[in-house]
């Protein structure tokens, strides 16, 4: 029985299996942590731009009605939180539109405008630049602005935009 062998060489042992299954379930840990964080940063950047946009949107629609106002007579109300005024609209020539900031929601005569928002103001100046402040005389405003700020985690990022109503010419009503 010479070509019998007690230890066989031809295996491998109970430790070295242990040993591959420990790094096989550390590095598949390790890549399940990284698909995490990866995940969760494409999220994080989703979420952000979404917001972005939003805000974006928000303030391209007030700028384009800003800038339908006819005369100063059409202003309204003005103050930091919300803005007041009529403008023509097709089958209504004096539509009012308002727009309010509240609990971090931009709504547009009462329809939701932009959500999740952290800030959004309104600033009134007079026809040397000069920012007006609250009481807001409305016969003297001649520009505006309107600033938005999204907040995502620890950044904020401030949008604005200055708006010269087009018919409002120096104080003069047309």
């Amino acid at each position: 029985m010479k070509g019998l062998r007690k230890n066989s060489l031809a295996g491998f042992t109970l430790v070295e299996l242990i040993m591959v299954i420990v790094v096989i379930a550390f590095l598949g840990v390790t890549l399940s942590m990284v698909f995490k964080k990866s995940a969760d940063i494409y999220s994080f950047i989703l979420g952000r731009k979404e917001g972005l946009q939003d805000a974006r949107q928000a303030l391209l629609q007030v700028a384009r009605d800003i800038r339908q106002i006819k005369d100063i007579n059409n202003i309204l109300a003005a103050s930091e939180s919300s803005f007041q005024f009529k403008i023509p609209v097709y089958q209504n020539p004096d539509q009012t539109i308002t727009y309010n900031f509240v609990n971090n929601t931009i709504t547009r005569n009462g329809s939701l405008l932009a959500d999740g928002v952290a800030s959004f103001q309104f600033s009134y100046y007079d026809t040397d630049g000069n920012q007006l402040t609250e009481p807001i005389s409305l016969l003297d405003i001649w520009e505006i602005q309107a600033s938005v700020s999204v907040s995502k985690g620890s950044e904020t990022v401030t949008l604005q935009t200055r708006v010269f109503p087009r018919n409002l010419k120096h104080g003069v009503v047309l």
